[in-house]
């Protein structure tokens, strides 16, 4: 009787355990996103307040914006999802299957992708424009960073990089005036995620 009972506490607390643990991480999670998107906005201010590429082939490589945010946020692991521990946004893979190289140095993987309609990438859609942040119409609206994976499966898919609902059922995101905030994947479609800044 009493293994019957201990077994039936189980059952039910183990779900909110695990819950609970998945709340912490989200919340870790989402400081993540919130100092990468002011990382970003960082790097704007020092370049005439214009936003950089997500992607761009160099003179010794590729560098991605988690390469241009560094040296304001100066901490790799911010980098990382706690629920994403290895980087599900295998950038070194994609440019090995696309035939380009990574710059020396260059972050190789991460947890968070970017808004790909917002920070252009110069190596697969060189004639999208790169935008000032006075160009973006509503930038408590306008998704910047996000919980994405994108690797070889993922590829062909929906402009390649896609949200990852990570954190109970959502995804946290960053947006252009600073703030971060999870949400949900039944009320935000993916191309939800890719918001033209101009509207």
């Amino acid at each position: 009787m009493v293994i019957a009972i201990i077994a039936i506490l189980a059952a039910i607390l183990f779900p909110v355990f695990a819950r609970v643990r998945e709340k912490v991480r989200q919340a870790s999670c989402l400081a993540n996103v919130k100092q990468f998107a002011l990382a970003i906005l960082m790097y704007a201010q020092d370049y005439d307040e214009t936003l950089p590429m997500s992607t761009s082939l160099c003179v010794d490589g590729v560098r991605t914006i988690a390469d241009f945010a560094q040296p304001y946020c100066k901490n790799s692991q911010i980098l990382y999802c706690p629920t994403d521990r290895t980087g599900a946004v295998e950038i070194a893979n994609i440019l090995a299957v696309v035939g380009l190289p990574m710059a020396p140095g260059a972050v190789q993987r991460m947890s968070y992708t970017a808004n790909p309609l917002l920070l252009a990438s110069k190596v697969d859609n060189p004639g999208w424009p790169v935008f000032a942040l006075a160009e973006v119409a509503y930038p408590a609206e306008c998704p910047m960073t996000f919980d994405g994976i994108w690797n070889t499966t993922t590829l062909q898919t929906y402009l390649g990089s896609l949200p990852a609902y990570r954190h109970n059922d959502g995804a946290n995101v960053g947006f252009v005036d600073g703030h971060g905030k999870w949400v949900g994947k039944d009320n935000h479609p993916v191309s939800w995620f890719y918001r033209d800044p101009r509207t």
